[in-house]
């Protein structure tokens, strides 16, 4: 029954009562197609409750949900008879996309049309769909964790079946469309059988050209399929590189940052430039422009308080500009510095011989014609000794410096506005500066990457040189490995004992050497060509995987305590305990044989499970 009230301002009102009748209601379920996971069957089911009986009614059915396209949307029923429910099963069907949710409620609408009957039902429904989650992805070289420009690394990929859906045939590949990142594999893995609760890893060899930007960001795109027709992708977002160099290039107008520019790419020190006085805290050191005079920025207490804060955590600033030691706010920076200007005498010089005990000795360099200098007569703060005690009114670099945390450059002068006498004279100048703030000015970039990390015992590693530029020596020091050192460029290496081993190359150019070394990098194990992909996911997300002492383990449970209990690949019982839940737990593995075992973690009666291999 339906009750309708009507009621004026002064509260009275009218009632009355309707009664509703439907001639025919309905209820809907959903089936996945047993060929695909993205093709579903409608099962209706109708009751009639009208007095009498209905013949040849059609059934049209349709949504408004942008996650469903109808494959069938229409059929016919002989006859809706009295009193009775009649099916309408495996006749609709209607496929799926990535905007539908996993257990989302959808409404269909559904239109009865026949002799005597014409009626239009509304029914929800939930649809149940695979869901396969990013769980993440991490750079794996044995250095540093991070893609650096010429480097070829493994990108680790790891996924999660969070519904309740099993997966027989998944598959996963890799794709960049950014010329500077190169997939070296872009065909799709082998598959594997995902049920619910299970991870999948896979790792992608990804290359860097040596023209990437350091500290960009650059987007790839895992794309996941099986036979079925399920789909999906999600995209990455890898940073290559790192900042070493940053360039806050504040003046109005100052030709310094293309100066610095210039040097710097020429000795390959990693630089970014910005048009601001923005910190970098991940920067090595900052090289500050604040320009002179006439295009001078000022810089402010809350900007110079960021830049202390930078200091602080053992970083290098130079810091270029007049106004900044004339008449710049004082702030928290200037109590790192460990000189201040005293006097301030103004002089114009047409050039700058090389003074003792300042960076420009031994240089000539001329200031650009029409630029006016400012110097100072520098005098000490605090107990500091002095670096430089010339108290001559010259143009000149200055230099601050506290303990060993950090180190600070600071020049009146602009290194654009100086010509160097002698074509290096400017790239000596420049060397010192980075030389004396800890920034490496050789050039050299020691890389390498091995076309085969995990073996078999007795197989062949080939290794790969990517260092550059005009490398003339390498030393190879391959721990495990047969031969154990090797000056080729590109060796081959045996290793007969199955473990995890480090490779650590040396490279020399001009009498000048540098070295990398990429530890857990080569992984041997006993069987002969290391499956990289398992046939049956894991349902625990065990890393790392093989390994020699510890593994972590990511806890599927949120609270409590668990069982964590070993077993042999024959079902022998290895060893047990009980731990208190944590997201991330560590776990010695000493005690495992070598070769593979089961690890269950056990809840109550819920378990997971996965497959770990220890190497010695």
């Amino acid at each position: 029954n339906l009750h309708i009230r009507v009621t004026d301002a002064a509260g009275q009102y009218a009632e009355k009562q309707f009664g509703i009748f439907s001639m025919v209601s309905g209820a809907a379920s959903v089936t996945a197609d047993e060929n695909s996971n993205t093709t579903y069957k409608l099962q209706l089911n109708f009751e009639n409750h009208s007095a009498g009986s209905f013949e040849d009614v059609n059934v049209t059915v349709a949504t408004t949900h942008p996650g469903i396209a109808m494959i069938t949307g229409t059929a016919s029923l002989p006859l809706l008879a009295v009193g009775q429910t009649t099916a309408l099963n495996d006749l609709i069907k209607f496929s799926i996309n990535n905007r539908l949710g996993n257990k989302e409620v959808v409404s269909f609408t559904v239109n009865l049309k026949g002799a005597g009957l014409n009626q239009t039902l509304y029914i929800p429904v939930t649809i149940t769909r695979p869901e396969i989650n990013l769980i993440g992805y991490r750079v794996d070289d044995g250095h540093n964790n991070r893609l650096d420009p010429g480097e070829t690394a493994d990108v680790e990929i790891t996924l999660a079946n969070v519904s309740d859906i099993s997966l027989d045939h998944l598959r996963m590949k890799l794709i960049s469309s950014d010329a500077m990142l190169v997939v070296s594999d872009t065909a799709y893995t082998d598959p594997v059988i995902m049920n619910p609760g299970q991870y999948m890893k896979h790792a992608f060899t990804v290359n860097s050209s040596r023209a990437t930007e350091e500290g960009s960001e650059h987007i790839l795109t895992v794309y996941i399929a099986d036979t079925t027709g399920y789909k999906q992708r999600f995209l990455i977002t890898l940073t290559v590189g790192e900042t070493v160099v940053l360039i806050a290039d504040a003046a109005v107008q100052s030709n310094t940052a293309d100066t610095l520019e210039k040097y710097f790419n020429l000795m390959r020190i990693p630089t970014r430039t910005v048009k601001s006085a923005v910190v970098d805290y991940k920067a090595t050191a900052i090289f500050l422009l604040l320009g002179s005079q006439s295009n001078s920025y000022n810089l402010g207490a809350e900007e110079g308080g960021r830049y202390a804060g930078y200091l602080s955590t053992g970083k290098n600033l130079y810091l270029e500009g007049f106004n900044y030691w004339r008449y710049g706010i004082k702030s928290i920076l200037n109590k790192c510095l460990k000189y201040t200007a005293v006097t301030t005498p103004v002089s114009r010089y047409d050039s700058l011989a090389g003074l003792p005990d300042n960076f420009m000795s031994g240089k000539r360099i001329r200031m650009t014609a029409g630029n006016t200098v400012s110097t100072y007569t520098l005098g000490m703060l605090g107990n500091s000794k002095p670096l430089f005690e010339s108290d001559m009114p010259v143009p000149k670099t200055i230099v601050y410096t506290k303990d060993t945390l950090y180190k600070i450059i600071g020049s009146m002068a602009e290194l654009g506005n100086m010509t160097p006498v002698y074509p290096l004279t400017m790239r000596k100048l420049i060397s010192s500066y980075c030389s004396f703030l800890g920034l490496d000015t050789s050039g050299i970039k020691p890389l390498f990457h091995a076309l085969n990390r995990r073996v078999g015992l007795s197989d062949t590693v080939r290794f790969k040189d990517d260092s550059f530029s005009d490398i003339a020596t390498w030393q190879w020091e391959f721990a495990g490995g047969t031969p154990s050192v090797s000056t080729e460029q590109n060796p081959r290496i045996v290793y007969p004992e199955k473990g995890i081993y480090p490779v650590k190359l040396t490279v020399w150019k001009d009498g000048l050497s540098r070295s990398i070394t990429r530890e857990n990098y080569v992984i041997v194990a006993e069987t002969t060509g290391v499956v990289n992909k398992p046939a049956i996911a894991d349902q625990l997300l065990v890393f790392p995987n093989p390994a020699t002492d510890c593994i972590t383990i990511e806890c599927p449970f949120p609270t409590g305590r668990v069982t964590l209990e070993w077993y042999s690949t024959d079902g022998a019982l290895l060893g047990s305990e009980q731990r208190n839940v944590e997201k991330q737990m560590k776990v010695r593995i000493t005690f495992l044989p070598a070769g593979n075992s089961v690890l269950v973690v056990r809840q109550g009666q819920t378990t997971r499970a996965a497959q770990v291999t220890r190497i010695r």
